[in-house]
């Protein structure tokens, strides 16, 4: 056998191989040393021969992360322009590690390299290989405009073409596209403008993509474009732009210019257009007037559609939205005549609706309007449409229980027995009501929990590393578990959170022990993001199992950052509970989050309310510091306690949707229920957002308060 086959087919003759073409003077002698920290300093100074020196005596050292000493080597080998050693490197982890996480970019890495050495066939070979391997990769954008620039060079400029028109329009928003539409102008069309070459698809595609990635504005351009040149397009796929433009415009609150746009289109479709688009095009017309509050507006049209097809699937979502325009604006009678109009509908035709949500809508509905018998049994009709135990069917029976108490009904004990879960809002609602008690919209101070223990805080590290390992059998999860291990003892954290959740992916059947086993390990490396998610993997029956198990709620409920939220709320009066189930929420714990809007950090401060808040100048950056942010999130966030007489639904609402918006919904709810409050909240984010908030604080009093 010779050399090189040797080397392609014995993944250890590569070592042999390293060591014959490095002088022994600079192979490390060194048991017990961290040979991959070692050679990681070694490359950053640039002392590549010593460091790869280093990387070849881990390969050896650290069986279970050989790729990892690999790539290391890679690295080195393209720094040094050694493009033998590279080929060696890369065949040994195509070979045995197709699962690592190097894989991908070392193909990347090998076809540049091929590229740079002018051996082209070589690197279209390679970097098809990534397209075809990782057609979702991080890399792909760049990968394929390298492969064109590799095929124009070979003469394949026909495949380049089709290649580069797809990346302009399957990835509009990146620099990548930018530079395809660049070499399609030179190479092709003689710098003239693309979108005259391409096909109508091509470019609706691209404005699909460019919405699928926030970029409206930009895909407005490219709607106009095709508005420009619509003597060309017939009047299905004038439709689709008049749609697709308009939806870009919503997204951007800009109903005005929508509802407008919609106008034109229904003036266009007439009398020839399909009879589907032109209810379409009404509904969605309707929908930019409601979402406009222009009321006047939206009565006019949505009822005349409602009354010339109130049957059909569009003209049922118009009344739907005509249901909850008068729901919002406290009018009971009008919401429950269209509510009722709806019900009444064939269930065939309401197939576009959650039959079970829009029963339970009208429940509350008659719930508001005090008539308990049928709100009673349309909540009823609601649980019977709903999973046993999901989060409707406890909503449902939570309902029906507080409308059999207002009818007088002997029931209602038994209806609140029937939604008891730990795993829900709503649950823990009905498992109060079981035990004769009533959630406190108000924080008493008398009821804190003092210095609560984290049973979690006093295991030892290493030991739960020792017990997963023995209690994870077999598999791809043991072989990522056993890598992740390896990387913590060597002090590499992210490849140890990698691995981590490589483990999680691979596992198919997840109980409430293996949850406990990787939210422990997640939790104990400060890792709450990957830590809390694990829960969802279970079935309804396993969640509560968990939930029961004091150790596993403490590592999904955790005291995160309790010494800066002790600190400022002792200060401020407020339970430290109840802000941690603020911050699990806002963020999950994750001092780094960002949102698109631009809140920061734990409690996902808005640098406006920073500054207010404050008193005096402070940068976006001092906020993701989680002293800072707590400091100034609890100061807010106490603030509107204060403010809303102590009622914590109240000062959320505000929270989340701005202290102007809580102040319309308290007008228009009048005096209520905290309960009925909440669910008449207009805004579903922020009324989900409540929700879940005062689910964390539930669950939170219950693990450390009993």
């Amino acid at each position: 056998m010779g050399v090189m086959k040797a080397l392609r087919h014995r993944p250890f003759f590569i070592l042999l191989f390293l060591f014959l073409i490095i002088p022994s003077s600079v192979i490390p002698v060194y048991a017990e040393d961290n040979f991959l920290k070692k050679g990681d300093t070694l490359f950053e100074s640039g002392n590549l021969l010593e460091a790869k020196s280093f990387f070849i005596r881990s390969l050896a050292e650290y069986p279970d992360i050989r790729d990892y000493s690999l790539y290391r080597i890679f690295l080195t080998a393209k720094k040094e322009g050694n493009l033998r050693l590279a080929e060696k490197t890369f065949e040994d982890i195509e070979l045995h590690y197709g699962y690592s996480r190097w894989y991908g970019p070392m193909i990347l890495d090998m076809g540049s390299m091929y590229a740079n050495a002018g051996l082209h066939k070589e690197s279209i070979a390679t970097l098809k290989k990534y397209a075809s391997s990782f057609p979702s990769g991080r890399n792909i954008k760049k990968v394929l405009l390298l492969l064109c620039e590799e095929l124009i060079r070979d003469k394949q400029k026909a495949e380049a073409k089709n290649i580069l028109t797809g990346l302009w329009y399957d990835h509009p928003e990146s620099q990548e596209a930018d530079r395809a539409e660049a070499i399609l102008m030179k190479e092709y069309y003689n710098g003239g403008n693309i979108r005259g070459h391409v096909k109508t698809g091509a470019l609706l595609r691209r404005c699909d993509e460019l919405k699928k990635t926030f970029h409206f504005s930009e895909s407005i351009k490219e709607y106009d474009y095709l508005f420009e040149h619509s003597k060309k397009l017939s009047l299905e796929i004038l439709t689709d732009v008049y749609l697709g433009k308009g939806e870009a415009l919503e997204k951007l609150k800009q109903y005005k210019k929508a509802s407008v746009l919609y106008e034109s289109l229904l003036k266009r479709l007439g009398k020839t257009g399909k009879r589907e688009s032109i209810e379409l095009a009404g509904y969605r017309l309707a929908n930019a007037y409601f979402q406009g509050s222009d009321d006047e507006q939206f009565l006019l049209v949505s009822k005349k559609a409602v009354e010339k097809e109130s049957r059909s699937p569009y003209g049922l979502k118009t009344a739907y939205l005509i249901f909850k325009f008068y729901k919002n604006a406290g009018d009971i009678h009008n919401a429950l005549d269209y509510i009722s109009m709806m019900l009444k509908t064939n269930t065939t035709k309401l197939s576009s609706f959650n039959n079970a949500e829009l029963l339970w809508e009208a429940g509350f509905i008659n719930y508001l309007a005090a008539d308990y018998p049928e709100a009673l049994r349309l909540f009823n009709l609601s649980a019977d449409s709903s999973e046993e135990k999901g989060v409707q069917y406890c909503k449902s029976v939570f309902w029906a229980g507080k409308a059999a108490e207002k009818s007088g009904e002997a029931d209602a004990a038994a209806l609140f027995k029937k939604g008891v879960s730990s795993t829900s809002y709503y649950g823990k609602l009905c498992d109060l009501r079981v035990n004769n008690k009533i959630l406190s919209f108000k924080l008493n101070r008398d009821e804190y929990c003092g210095s609560p223990d984290a049973l979690y805080e006093n295991i030892n590290d290493n030991e739960i590393w020792d017990i997963a390992e023995k209690q994870i059998k077999a598999g791809k999860v043991l072989l990522f578990f056993k890598r992740a291990k390896t990387l913590k003892e060597l002090g590499f954290q992210n490849d140890c959170f990698f691995e981590l959740k490589q483990a999680v992916k691979s596992e198919e059947t997840f109980t409430s022990d293996k949850v406990k086993i990787f939210a422990k390990l997640f939790v104990l490396e400060g890792d709450y993001i990957d830590a809390v998610p694990l829960l969802a993997r279970l079935s309804e029956a396993e969640k509560e199992k968990a939930m029961n198990d004091r150790e596993i709620s403490q590592v999904l409920y955790p005291l995160a950052f309790y010494s800066y939220v002790k600190k400022y709320c002792e200060s401020e009066g407020i339970d430290p509970l109840f802000v941690l189930s603020v911050m699990r929420q806002e963020s999950m714990f994750n001092s780094d989050a960002l949102s698109p809007a631009g809140a920061v950090g734990l409690m996902q401060v808005m640098p406006a309310t920073a500054r207010k808040v404050n008193k005096k100048p402070i940068g976006r950056e001092d906020l993701f510091l989680p002293d800072t942010n707590v400091r100034i999130g609890v100061n807010y966030l106490s603030g509107l306690i204060k403010e809303n007489g102590g009622n914590i639904h109240y000062a959320l609402s505000a929270y989340n949707a701005g202290e102007s918006k809580l102040d319309e919904w308290i007008k228009k709810s009048g005096s209520c229920e905290p309960e009925e409050f909440i669910e008449r909240i207009t805004y579903r984010e922020t009324c989900d957002y409540v929700k879940r908030i005062l689910s964390n604080y539930l669950t939170y009093r219950s693990i450390y308060c009993n």
